[in-house]
């Protein structure tokens, strides 16, 4: 019977002190709020080091974000990628033995420099440095691509009005054409060993990287080639 009652109590002396190391585990930990907050600071930072200043903004969280347990730390993620659009998703995931799943909205906001019209730039414009700047602008507002940098756009062709204010967009533009019918030119046959330079004459307008015919003026020959710079055309051998 002593026996009996000695096992009672140290069962429930072992239960006890389990249930004190639950609770001490449990003050420990970091909050929901505390492991959220610690959360979206990586993701800002990591947004930061790659040139964005980064805004977010959650709101408050509701009581069964803050008041929900879980005995391990959570498993927290965002569900879409911050560049392709602002508003956001958090996944908050629990992986204990009572297991749970939350959602938190998010916004942010991601801001960078990119190329704007500096003034009204007319259809079949030529762009010059003159005719942009950069200004601060949220990259992930629309699905638009835009450009960082002035040199990127300057020599383009502009195929539309351009109005002062605007983010240029690779849409609105064209390369130059860098030969005009024609034209003379020269021709640069490359067999990637030996290059021979030919002179000859354009048949067609070209841009770089486009392919055209060309007349060798040595043989009235007929060839294609592809344009490389301005009144150069390069004819593989």
């Amino acid at each position: 019977m002593i026996t009996q009652r000695i096992g009672q109590i140290a069962k429930i002396h072992s239960i006890f002190l389990s249930l004190i190391a639950t609770i001490a585990l449990a003050s420990n930990s970091p909050s929901n709020t505390q492991q959220i907050d610690n959360f979206l600071s990586h993701v800002k930072a990591e947004l930061a080091a790659k040139g964005y200043r980064v805004e977010l903004n959650t709101g408050n969280f509701g009581p069964l974000i803050t008041e929900r347990s879980c005995m391990n730390p959570l498993a927290i993620k965002l569900t879409t990628e911050p560049l392709q659009q602002q508003r956001n998703t958090v996944e908050l995931r629990c992986e204990s033995n009572e297991p749970w799943r939350l959602y938190l909205n998010v916004e942010i906001h991601l801001y960078d420099q990119v190329v704007a019209a500096a003034r009204n730039i007319p259809r079949n414009t030529r762009i010059t440095p003159a005719d942009l700047m950069t200004q601060e602008h949220i990259i992930n507002k629309s699905h638009y691509t835009s450009y960082r940098e002035i040199d990127a756009i300057v020599g383009m062709v502009a195929k539309q009005t351009l109005r002062e204010g605007a983010i240029v967009q690779p849409r609105q533009l064209s390369a130059p054409e860098l030969v005009k019918r024609g034209d003379r030119v020269v021709i640069v046959a490359d067999n990637g060993r030996v290059a021979i330079k030919m002179n000859g004459v354009a048949l067609e307008d070209g841009r770089k990287g486009e392919q055209i015919s060309i007349k060798n003026l040595s043989s009235s020959r007929i060839v294609k080639g592809y344009v490389s710079e301005m009144g150069v055309v390069n004819v593989v051998l």
